[in-house]
């Protein structure tokens, strides 16, 4: 097995400039054509999951065999959003961001500096990466689902206050070949959160990969 990681520039040490560009989906389809041989497994998270989604109903790239997309955001119709739904990811980013650190420090961080360091992290990203995962949670209705041929496996934790768990459900009951699995005890970061189960649940998944989907090499 041979494991590649991206490095997007919305990681936490990435060049903030990315967001300018109004579309992020081609620096993963960059991403995925810099792996020789084609990819067989991709595994995206959050907005790096909604990236791929849109890069795989329908872009030109290499496409994977199969895609685990753990904690998408996602809603069925255009009337699921609404002004409290803007208020909400605008107000509360920086909670979310939090979050991130609290789960990533596992709980070390003393509470006013972890405050602190989201603060900093919500203003380096800045109000233009702000816009581009809100502008692709508004187009994840108008997702061409169907036209996602592979195998995805939706990961989401049942106490996920960002990507609500109820976005991958409909997700996965949009997608034509998908299988979905709730972490009862996790947030946002079930790999993080759970990652004995996350990896159980990955390597179940694994067999999709001996089906008919053949991933396209660069």
């Amino acid at each position: 097995m041979e494991l590649w990681e991206a490095a997007l520039p919305w990681a936490a040490d990435g060049d903030t400039r990315w967001s300018h560009d109004p579309d992020p989906v081609a620096l993963v389809a960059q991403a995925l054509a810099g792996v020789p041989d084609g990819v067989d497994l991709l595994i995206a998270h959050s907005f790096a999951a909604n990236a791929a989604l849109e890069l795989l109903a329908g872009r030109p790239a290499p496409r994977p065999g199969a895609a685990v997309l753990v904690s998408p955001f996602h809603r069925r119709s255009p009337e699921d959003f609404d002004w409290d739904t803007a208020t909400y990811y605008l107000g509360g980013f920086q909670r979310i961001v939090d979050e991130g650190l609290r789960v990533g420090s596992d709980g070390r961080l003393p509470t006013e500096l972890r405050a602190a360091m989201a603060l900093r992290v919500r203003d380096r990203i800045g109000p233009y990466g702000w816009m581009r995962f809100f502008d692709a949670y508004l187009r994840s209705p108008f997702l061409d689902t169907a036209a996602i041929g592979l195998p995805a496996l939706v990961l989401t934790g049942e106490h996920d206050f960002a990507a609500p768990p109820d976005d991958a459900r409909a997700l996965a009951g949009a997608l034509p070949d998908a299988q979905l699995r709730v972490f009862e005890e996790s947030g946002h970061f079930p790999m993080a959160e759970q990652p004995e189960l996350f990896a159980e649940s990955v390597r179940s998944f694994l067999p999709a990969l001996h089906s008919s989907y053949v991933p396209e090499s660069t």
